[in-house]
């Protein structure tokens, strides 16, 4: 898929999105199963308990819509962020601050605090004026769209000085620009 470069942020370089057929099996297997746990409640007249699960369904559901849209494009002069509900831009001299915290399964299961770190697997961008961006782990090439928002917001130099931070596997760092 091919896109136009934006008016402020200059030529498109790379595009990161949530893989579409994995959204669409779960979007599908997580509601027919959340829909079906409640209407056997609903059938043996436990109703409290079928509400309970439909309030369940419905973050899980916007969840998984969310991801449908997300993606990520890298611009020559900044990134643009698209969610379900908006989409932020930033300059790359407007980011304050960015950091991420990813894995690729380098963490052993059996670490007690493996639920914890797993659940904080992420990527931000903090800019000058408050505003928070929090992209998706799950984007396709995640980890080249750190290593190259490093590159535009720290410069060659910082990455080719830290190459743990920016490798393909566990990477972690939260430095300001």
């Amino acid at each position: 898929m091919l896109r136009a470069g934006h008016p402020e942020l200059g030529p498109v370089e790379s595009v990161h999105y949530v893989e579409r057929p994995q959204s669409v099996v779960s979007l599908i297997i997580t509601s027919t199963v959340i829909t079906a746990v409640a209407a056997g409640l609903f059938y043996i007249e436990a109703p409290v308990c079928g509400g309970v699960i439909l309030l369940i369904l419905v973050p899980v559901m916007i969840d998984l819509l969310r991801g449908r849209k997300n993606s990520l494009t890298i611009h020559q002069n900044g990134l643009s962020y698209t969610g379900l509900f908006r989409t932020r831009t930033s300059r790359w001299e407007d980011v304050e601050e960015f950091g991420h915290i990813l894995d690729n399964g380098a963490i052993p299961k059996d670490d007690p605090q493996h639920i914890r770190k797993a659940r904080s697997f992420s990527v931000w961008i903090l800019k000058r004026n408050g505003e928070r961006i929090n992209i998706r782990p799950d984007l396709t090439g995640i980890y080249d769209a750190v290593r190259s928002i490093a590159v535009h917001v720290f410069g060659p130099e910082h990455v080719a000085a830290y190459p743990d931070d920016y490798g393909s596997g566990s990477i972690r760092t939260n430095r300001s620009g």
